[in-house]
């Protein structure tokens, strides 16, 4: 038994890129939280995807124009999809190869290429594998890399080459695809186009008995492993075995085998989804229960993940039910009697655990209550995730769900680690679900002003204020109605929900909502802001947010702790935008705001304005008069002199960069 987990540890040491992926996971500094992130996530999770696949990326769906998914499965396969709403894909291409781009955790870049047809870039791809890819309407997907965009090779489609090379290049003129960076890639002059080498699925079964011959005549079992998959050659990547029927459940059943006897991380995390699809396919298939829990063991002791070793466990438990614990040959019994430690196999300890997920997940209420009444304990069963049954039915937003194991005493006041940590009312909030919050507080289970959490109800509901104030409204009435602190403070920034509502650029309506049940309007957080100063630059429709605010008497003087007032913060936001920053920058004038304090680094909105070579901007602050107590900061004059000096060496291209500079310098100038 040791002898055999041995084994598996030094197959792992000896995988070096394994090494390489310990590293990469190790924890990483605090990041920012982002709720919108949260948003986008919750957005992606109402796309249909098959189970094991990944979706990326994917754009909205409209009536008369099918959305793009960009999804994955595993380290091998990728994947795009149509969707004409996001239940319904009409079509699934692949597999692809940009699944290897950027694992375990790529970043994909979803944009419009031209008018009508979509560009997607990838970032970290290995070499052979392109990072951009263009997808057209008529079903071509062509892959180049932006050092030599002259060079497409086609993966799908039937467009003449003619046709298609006259496609992209309209187009690349009405539109240019983006690096990883998000710079254009500069149009070539001509394009070429390599055919994808074509695959042949009939030879699937030759390939198949020619690996089971090399896997019998090898010795020992990585080179058997290695030499059964080099018979397979690229028929592993190239296959889409997570098509419905697409393969016999055997074949499918021996590629994973395969795959989990190398020794290699990712090559056990691609047998165990195989394997999952071999289990759907085939589900009285016991014996790939055992390979199933063998690979998720073998990431386990990769990744030393409590999560794999929770998945291998639980397909352990579904092998020795169904083969009963005294059929079960001695060593393997012992091997699954340490992963699920027990000192002996019994019908307890090899019933699943997880069958509760599996109706969670199917909407079957009548099976539920069964299951709850046979087994109570499952109720608040934690999954691979760490996910808890509630969580799960409270981010399907399924109702008579979240109802039956209300009743059946679920608790609903415990984050779990799977939910980020968040309580079940957060996570209700972010679904953006009244009846649910309603459900949750209902019970009395729930609890409105956790203790020790990032992110409280209140503030949760504040953010979504600006996807679906209706709904925003409706639970913050719910909230404070059970008891919500409307000023409570959460997380390390120490934000209110007010400050939320801002963040998420509200509607009057959701702001008004909190003030009536007695926000403070200019509370401050960590680093001295307020609400006026929590309202980014990036929608137009923040403008009224700010109006709102300095209607109920924000103060637009409030400097933060970098000194900066809320006519100076504008600009330390990344990605603002310049039409938003100068419709925020006017409502601000016009509620009193002045741009003449200067700030820590001594810099004033004004120079700022200057700086972010704006002259309409510059000209609205101008006018302001300055008060006589705020001292003088850095002079913007000296700043844009210098700059015009040096265009005079070297002139800036592609911009009106020195006209702007100098009708700048004449406002500054001007008394």
């Amino acid at each position: 038994m040791n002898t055999a987990r041995n084994r598996v540890i030094w197959r792992c040491r000896l995988a070096s890129w394994c090494a390489l992926l310990v590293l990469v996971c190790l924890p990483s500094a605090a990041r920012a939280f982002d709720v919108g992130a949260i948003i986008e996530r919750n957005r992606l999770a109402t796309f249909a995807v098959a189970p094991g696949e990944r979706l990326l990326a994917a754009g909205m769906p409209a009536p008369d124009r099918p959305a793009l998914g960009v999804s994955v499965v595993g380290h091998r396969w990728g994947y795009l999809s149509r969707y004409e709403t996001p239940q319904a894909r009409t079509a699934r291409h692949g597999p692809f190869p940009f699944a290897r781009c950027g694992a375990p955790n790529g970043r994909v870049i979803l944009l419009a290429f031209g008018t009508d047809a979509h560009a997607l870039t990838f970032d970290d791809c290995p070499d052979g594998v392109a990072p951009l890819w263009l997808v057209l309407p008529e079903g071509d997907v062509v892959a180049l890399h932006p050092r030599e965009p002259s060079k497409l090779t086609r993966w799908a489609g039937t467009t003449d080459d003619a046709t298609l090379v006259a496609a992209i290049a309209r187009r690349w003129q009405q539109r240019a695809p983006v690096d990883a960076r998000y710079q254009p890639v500069p149009q070539p002059a001509g394009f070429e186009i390599a055919a994808r080498p074509g695959f042949d699925l009939r030879t699937v079964p030759a390939r198949h008995r020619a690996a089971l011959d090399a896997w019998r005549n090898t010795r020992p079992a990585r080179a058997r492993a290695g030499a059964a998959l080099a018979a397979l050659g690229t028929a592993v990547s190239e296959v889409d075995w997570f098509a419905p029927a697409a393969q016999p459940a055997a074949i499918v059943n021996d590629v994973a085998f395969f795959l989990q006897q190398t020794g290699a991380r990712a090559d056990a995390t691609d047998a165990a989804l195989l394997l999952d699809a071999v289990l759907r396919a085939d589900p009285g298939r016991v014996p790939a229960r055992l390979n199933l829990g063998d690979a998720w063991s073998q990431v386990a002791a990769c990744d030393r993940s409590a999560r794999a070793s929770r998945r291998a466990a639980e397909q352990y438990r579904h092998y020795c039910a169904a083969m009963g614990p005294a059929r079960i040959p001695g060593a393997i019994a012992r091997r699954i009697a340490t992963a699920l430690e027990v000192t002996r196999l019994d019908a307890e300890a090899c019933r699943p655990r997880w069958r509760i997920f599996d109706l969670v997940a199917a909407g079957d209420g009548d099976g539920l209550s069964a299951l709850l009444a046979e087994h109570p304990e499952d109720v608040d069963a934690r999954d691979a995730d760490d996910e808890r049954p509630l969580t799960r039915a409270i981010r399907r937003g399924d109702r008579d769900i979240v109802r039956r194991l209300l009743d059946a005493g679920a608790d609903a006041r415990q984050p779990s680690a799977g939910s980020g940590g968040h309580v079940p009312l957060v996570l209700a909030a972010w679904a953006m679900d009244p009846e649910i919050v309603r459900l949750l507080l209902a019970h009395r289970r729930a609890d409105p002003n956790p203790i020790g959490v990032r992110v409280l109800p209140l503030g949760a509901a504040a953010g979504i204020a600006r996807q679906a104030p209706d709904a925003a409204v409706a639970m913050i009435g719910l909230l404070m109605d059970a008891g919500a602190y409307v000023d409570a403070p959460a997380g390390d920034d120490r934000r209110t929900a007010l400050m939320e509502a801002a963040g998420a650029a509200a509607p009057r309506a959701v702001i008004d909502a909190l003030l009536r049940r007695g926000a403070v309007v200019n509370r401050i957080d960590r680093y001295g802001r307020n609400a006026l100063l929590a309202v980014p630059p990036f929608d137009p429709r923040a403008v009224d947010t700010v109006r709102a605010l300095l209607d109920a008497g924000a103060n637009p003087h409030q400097q933060d702790q970098d000194g900066r007032n809320a006519l100076n913060r504008l600009f330390a936001w990344g990605g603002r935008d310049r039409d938003v920053v100068r419709a925020m920058a006017a409502a601000l004038v016009d509620g009193g705001a002045e741009p003449w304090t200067p700030d820590n680094e001594g810099y004033s909105g004004l120079f700022r304005a200057a700086a972010n070579t704006d002259p309409d901007l510059v000209a609205l602050l101008h006018a302001v008069p300055r008060p006589p107590a705020v001292a003088p900061g850095k002079d913007p004059v000296s700043h844009i002199r210098e700059r015009l000096r040096a265009a005079e060496t070297n002139p800036p291209r592609d911009c009106t960069c020195v006209a702007d500079w100098q009708r700048i310098l004449t406002i500054l100038q001007t008394p």
